[in-house]
This record gives C-alpha cells, sequence and structure tokens, in this order.
C-alpha cells in the first residue's frame, strides 16, 4: 500500500517536473511569444490565492468591527477606482448629460425632498434620495473627467479666469482632507468628510461645466423658482394645521432614528405661533431657501418682456414672502432685505449711468442713503417691523449665545489654529452646550474656523469674496436691458447678490441643508465669467453702454438726434 503510494507521488512529481519544464512556442515576428505553461499556471493560482485571502479578510474584518468602523474598509477600493480612472484612455467625445441630469436631480432633492426621510440599514448612513443623487453625480462626474480632455479643458479654462479661485479651492479641498488627522473622532470626521466631497466639492466643479452650455443658468433658476413655490405652499399649508403635513404618513422604512425624527418633526413655536420649516429640518433653512429665491423672482420680473409676466411674478413673491415671515426666522427677512437693498442699488446706479433721462435711476442713486436712514427708522420706530427683522426679548437668548460662542473661539482655535479639529469636530471642542442640552454653534463662520482652522477659513471665504468681485465687476457694467439672446449673461447680478446673502445668513446660522447651493451658485458665477469674457468682453459692453448713453441725452435735448 505504501510502495504504490510512493509509486503515484513520484508520477505526480515527475509530472510537475515535465510540466516546469516546458517552454512556450516559438513564434514569428511581431507576434509576441506567450509566456510559459508553468508560469501562466502560478500566476492564476496566485491570483486565486489572493482572492481567497481577500474574502476572508473583508469577511473576517466586516464581522469583528463595529458597524460604525466598517466603512474603513472601502478605503482600498477608492484607491483602486482612482487607479483605474487614471489609466483610463482619453476618448474624443463624450456626453455630460448624464452628470447634467445628476445635478439637476441633486437640486431636487437638495430642495423638495426631506433629508430625514431615508432608509436607515442598522449601521450604515442613511441612504437618502440626496446622498444617492449626489454619488451617482461624482461617480460619473470622475468617469467623465478621466476618460475626457474635453471636459478637463473647459473646467480648467474657467477657472483659470479666476486664477485665484482655482488656488483657494485647491488648498481648500486638501485642508479638509488634511485636518482629518486632527480629529479626536475619526469615524465622525471621516462620514462628514464623504458628504462634502459630493455635496460641496463634486458639486462645484459639475456646476462650472455644466453651467458654461448657453440657457443651462437660466434653466437651473427657473427649476429653483419653480421649487420655491412647492416649498412655500407647502409651508403655507402647515401654518394652517400647525404639524409637518406628512408627519404622521411616513412609511416604516423611510423612519430614520426614532429620537432624530421626533426632534425634527415635534411642532415649533416662537412667541405662541407655529414656525413652518416645510421640507427642511428647520424653518431657518427654509427662510433662507426662500430669502435667495426671492432674489431670483425680482429679477425675472425687473427683465420681463410683458405685464402679464411680471405680475405673475409679483403674485410669486408674495407667496415666497408670506411663508418667510410664516417661518419666524429673522434671518429670512434680513436676508430678502440685503439682496433687494444691494439690487436696487445696482440697478438704480445702472439706470441712472445709462439713461441720465430717467428720473427712477437718478432717484435711487442719489436718493439712496435716505432711503436706507427712512427704512431704519421705520424699523425701530414700528413695533411690528423691529420685531419680525430685529427681534424682540424672545430672540435675545440666540444674539446672547452667538456672543457667547465667539468669546469662548480663541481658546478653542489656539488647541489646533491651522488645520482646525477635522470635519463635525469644530462644536465639541468649543463646548457650547444650549438649554436643551446639546452642543451647538449658531454661525457656519465657526463651523469653518473650528473645523478647518485658519488656513480653511482663508481659502473657503477667500473663495468667496473674489467671486463676490467678480460678480461686482460685471453686474455694474452690464446694462438693465439686454438682447435677447444675451439675457442670460446678465444672471451674474443675481448669482453675485444670492452669494453675498448666503455669506449674510452664515453668520447667524450653522445648518447644512443649502449648503450645496452655495457652491452651484459659485460653480455658476465661474462659468457665466468665462462666457462674459468669450462670449460679450467689456468692449462690445462699453458699445452699447454709450448706445445707451447717447439715447438718454438725445431724449432731453442735450445733443443733437444725429450727432454722435
Amino acid at each position: 500500500m505504501f510502495k504504490t503510494a510512493r509509486q503515484w507521488v513520484g508520477s505526480k512529481i515527475d509530472q510537475f517536473a515535465s510540466f516546469a519544464a516546458l517552454r512556450p512556442q516559438p513564434v514569428v515576428a511581431p507576434f509576441r511569444q506567450e509566456r510559459a505553461p508553468y508560469v501562466q499556471w502560478r500566476r492564476h493560482i496566485t491570483a486565486y490565492v489572493f482572492c481567497v485571502f481577500l474574502g476572508l479578510f473583508y469577511g473576517f474584518w466586516g464581522t469583528i468591527l463595529p458597524s460604525d468602523f466598517a466603512i474603513y474598509l472601502a478605503i482600498p477600493a477608492i484607491f483602486l477606482i482612482g487607479l483605474i480612472l487614471w489609466l483610463l484612455p482619453d476618448r474624443e467625445s463624450v456626453s455630460f448629460e448624464t452628470v447634467r441630469f445628476f445635478l439637476i436631480f441633486y437640486t431636487l432633492t437638495v430642495i423638495i425632498w426631506p433629508n430625514y426621510l431615508a432608509l436607515n440599514i442598522g449601521g450604515l448612513p442613511w441612504i437618502s434620495l440626496r446622498r444617492v443623487a449626489g454619488i451617482g453625480m461624482i461617480i460619473t462626474f470622475l468617469f467623465l473627467i478621466a476618460s475626457s480632455s474635453q471636459i478637463r479643458n473647459g473646467i480648467n479654462d474657467a477657472l483659470k479666469e479666476v486664477e485665484p479661485v482655482r488656488r483657494f479651492a485647491a488648498f481648500f479641498f486638501i485642508t479638509m482632507t488634511i485636518s482629518l488627522f486632527f480629529s479626536d473622532n475619526l469615524n465622525h470626521s471621516y462620514k462628514q468628510w464623504f458628504n462634502n466631497l459630493y455635496a460641496w466639492s463634486a458639486v462645484f466643479f459639475v456646476s462650472i461645466y455644466a453651467f458654461l452650455t448657453p440657457k443651462s443658468i437660466h434653466r437651473w433658476m427657473m427649476l429653483l423658482m419653480a421649487a420655491a413655490i412647492i416649498v412655500a405652499a407647502i409651508g403655507v399649508r402647515e401654518q394652517q394645521i400647525r404639524h409637518v403635513i406628512w408627519a404622521e404618513d411616513i412609511p416604516q422604512f423611510l423612519q430614520v432614528e426614532i429620537a432624530t425624527l421626533e426632534q425634527i418633526l415635534r411642532p415649533k413655536f416662537r412667541n405662541g405661533l407655529y414656525r413652518s420649516q416645510s421640507v427642511f429640518s428647520q424653518s431657518l433653512s427654509l427662510a433662507q431657501f426662500l430669502a435667495l429665491t426671492s432674489i431670483i423672482v425680482t429679477h425675472f420680473m425687473m427683465t420681463a418682456r410683458g405685464i402679464g409676466k411680471a405680475v405673475l411674478l409679483a403674485l410669486v413673491q408674495v407667496v415666497i414672502i408670506i411663508c418667510i415671515v410664516y417661518t419666524r426666522a429673522r434671518l429670512g427677512l434680513i436676508g430678502m432685505i440685503w439682496g433687494h437693498a444691494v439690487y436696487a442699488l445696482i440697478w438704480g446706479l445702472r439706470n441712472h449711468k445709462q439713461k441720465p433721462s430717467n428720473l427712477i435711476g437718478a432717484a435711487i442713486t442719489y436718493g439712496y442713503p435716505a432711503a436706507m436712514l427712512a427704512f431704519a427708522f421705520l424699523v425701530s420706530a414700528v413695533d411690528a417691523l423691529r420685531i419680525r427683522i430685529l427681534g424682540s426679548g424672545t430672540t435675545q437668548y440666540s444674539d446672547n449665545a452667538r456672543d457667547t460662542q465667539w468669546a469662548m473661539m480663541p481658546d478653542s482655535l489656539l488647541r489646533s489654529p491651522i488645520f482646525g479639529h477635522g470635519q463635525g469636530m469644530g462644536p465639541t471642542d468649543l463646548g457650547y452646550v444650549n438649554f436643551s442640552g446639546m452642543i451647538v454653534v449658531d454661525s457656519f463662520f465657526l463651523v469653518i474656523l473650528l473645523d478647518y482652522g485658519i488656513i480653511g477659513f482663508i481659502c473657503y471665504y477667500g473663495m468667496i469674496a473674489y467671486l463676490l468681485y467678480t460678480a461686482w465687476h460685471w453686474a455694474i457694467r452690464l446694462p438693465n436691458k439686454l438682447p435677447r439672446e444675451k439675457e442670460e449673461l446678465g444672471l451674474i447680478l443675481p448669482l453675485g447678490i444670492m452669494l453675498f446673502v448666503l455669506v449674510v445668513i452664515q453668520w447667524v446660522l450653522s445648518q447644512a441643508d443649502n449648503d450645496s447651493l452655495l457652491f452651484m451658485v459659485m460653480g455658476a458665477i465661474v462659468a457665466l465669467n468665462w462666457r462674459l469674457k468669450r462670449e460679450w468682453g467689456d468692449k462690445e459692453i462699453l458699445s452699447v453702454r454709450d448706445e445707451l448713453e447717447r439715447e438718454g441725452l438725445r431724449s432731453t435735448g442735450q445733443i443733437n438726434g444725429k450727432a454722435t
């Protein structure tokens, strides 16, 4: 028996030695010679062993690790995907329509779908429509940008026109990653970093390329305005029934943690008056969004061709204002007032410069300081306005809380001044606790400063400051009435004001519901700046303005109708 076994083993060894000694067949050039059979067999076995080991590794640690830490197992896969994208060959033409679809889909999920209605599978992050749309957008965008030099060059060309923004954006997104290593809770910060990867970074770059196409910004603004009508209508109806409309009808599979859901859906009041929140998690975020869209409505109303369209837009504005009042949030009215005050100033300056005979432009330009003083006196004198805009004793706690948080900021910042405490960890390090026992921060300025440190703060608001300057540069030069084929270029004015209002509101609001809109607006300004320089340079703008000025002088009789 043993002899037979030895013979069998010996025969197998001889077969293996013969197999290993085999050499590949010779081939004729330029064909490549295949590998020896033994080498091919060894590579296959190695691949099978590696796959088995990888399966055992992920199976073991996926079972042993807590569910919150299992997400780290995705890191090798992320590097592998990056390597594959880097190796993709360049294609001559690709379609960007899929990414545009995801951008529109993501915009809608941010605005009209409650983010707290999501699948909650034990231990995993919420699987919300916003997250699905965002991840789909970033995966598709990365594939296209890796395989298309046309898309890369388009984004790069647009950013070259605002070189400081490109540098600030690069340093800020690098700072976001570096700040992870300064976090006391890496798991929490990693989740925040991943969310910001698509909600900030991807949205910014996708918006730049998507808005380079004519009519794209106009359609996007029309989408925002339509969504505002829906959201405001829900807020008005909610005011009548005094609770979130779908609070009692949420399916079980869409319910997130019970404590979180109860906190969001619990009716909230101020001075005994119900505060509408519509599809947002807080009434403050609803007021912020409506303040932004009210600027879009005003611009479309001022540039409307036809009295019927202007009247319809005026009615939409009334609905938006009513809903802002129903939120009982001062920041909504303050943002709306600031936005329209800046819009009126720029419109008046442009009108007076281009048509000196127009009394409206002259009245706004020269009467603006007096009008602002009169409005300030009116607000301080009329209790109804003062309470809604500046607040009363019931809102003093919010003001005192912000003052206290800013007083506590230096000590927290000095503990990690350069790169901050990591995403989402700034409020925890600050340690301010409200009456409900929750750790909160009431200013986004503080959030950026403590999460990303001084470098992140400078880069983040450096981007915004330069884009505000860019928007002002064009807005003050463009005429109020543009040719129909160039009307979209005039949207640089409401975009710049929307960005300004977002920054003003960030001083008193830290909720991130509308953060993606901020990066969409910044991307739209970058794209529109590139289009303005290509389609309508300063020389052509000046020639149009000169013609308007001559028309104004002719109408006043200061020059002869045929003179130049």
